[in-house]
């Protein structure tokens, strides 16, 4: 069968005549893939599978030839135009990111583990940047991200807003306003966390 989009894995450069140490880095060989310029994060390590441009998919079903239900996909690329951008260098899914669904009467859920990167030694651990897309004007271009929020080591870090950019959010939303008064209802003060409640921000 012919395809556009090949596959490769299980590729392995190795030096004549050494011996393999911790990870295969003097008798293997890192290796990558020649590129047309433009991005800057390119993998390279000893082996790995490169799936071109096909996502993995998974299909399921009820039991029986029952109904069919939602399949569950990753790696689905559709922004060729994002380069070398951070925000938009984005690993596709359909479906819902969680624990493996429990089977059988009044299973309890699971917790889903998130972690920002692990540190070695007294180095300090990554945290969790939290990322929207920014606004666009009409058309078609991608709109980039930014961070709007973080949890590390000091703590949660809020999305942060002027007084005079404030959403008209519904209630329960929380932010943190960078000048807003004590009573988050007028600029020109040196910052207050604010509360959406009533259709008004409040602290």
């Amino acid at each position: 069968m012919l395809c556009n989009s090949p596959t490769t894995e299980d590729i392995l450069i190795e030096k004549p005549d050494q011996d393999i140490n911790v990870g295969g880095t003097t008798k293997r060989i890192p290796w990558g893939y020649p590129r047309n310029g433009g991005g800057s994060s390119f993998y390279s390590g000893v082996s790995h599978k490169n799936m071109g441009t096909k996502p993995i998919c998974w299909s399921y079903g009820q039991n029986g030839g029952g109904l069919s239900t939602n399949d569950v996909c990753i790696g689905i690329r559709t922004d060729n135009a994002s380069i070398n951008s951070t925000g938009r260098a984005v690993l596709g899914i359909l479906g819902t990111v969680g624990p493996v669904t429990p089977f059988g009467t009044n299973q309890a859920g699971v917790d889903l583990p998130v972690s920002g990167g692990l540190s070695t030694g007294n180095g300090k651990p990554g945290g969790i940047s939290f990322r929207l897309g920014a606004s666009g004007g009409p058309g078609t271009g991608v709109n980039d991200s930014n961070e709007v929020a973080r949890i590390d080591v000091n703590g949660y870090k809020l999305p942060s807003f002027t007084f005079a950019k404030l959403p008209a959010s519904l209630d329960g939303y929380v932010v943190f306003c960078v000048d807003c008064n004590p009573g988050c209802t007028a600029g020109g003060g040196k910052g207050r966390t604010c509360f959406r409640e009533n259709g008004a921000w409040t602290h």
